[in-house]
């Protein structure tokens, strides 16, 4: 992906989500720890908890990922959901295309959810 979109989406990730957040995390585990980075794809929607420290303490929270490789859809966990639906219309004003998250599409051109 470009590097100017993945910036911008990322920008729409954090405006949504919050700080921290970014989509294009690489969640990498050897069965003991998870261990994470931040990749050039859009990835997984995740943010480092504070104080991260490489190799001793790398928990970071992960709130759903992408499905899609132009950031449209996206999947959240359930505690992330508004959040996601908010990324959903920052991202459909911000292209004026149609997006979604968890499979419940936001139409742009009528500005509603469509069941």
């Amino acid at each position: 992906m470009e590097k100017e979109r993945l910036d911008i989406i990322n920008k729409l990730v954090k405006k949504a989500f919050g700080k921290r957040f970014f989509g294009n995390y690489i969640i990498y585990s050897n069965g003991t720890r998870n261990y994470s980075e931040r990749g050039n794809e859009l990835e997984n929607i995740a943010k480092r908890k504070f104080f991260y420290i490489p190799r001793i303490n790398e928990k970071c929270e992960i709130a759903g990922k992408f499905t899609s490789e132009d950031g449209s859809s996206l999947d959240v966990d359930l505690s992330h959901e508004n959040l996601g639906e908010r990324y959903v219309l920052c991202y459909a004003l911000k292209f004026k295309k149609d997006a979604s998250v968890n499979g419940k599409k936001f139409n742009y051109k009528s500005m509603s959810w469509d069941n």
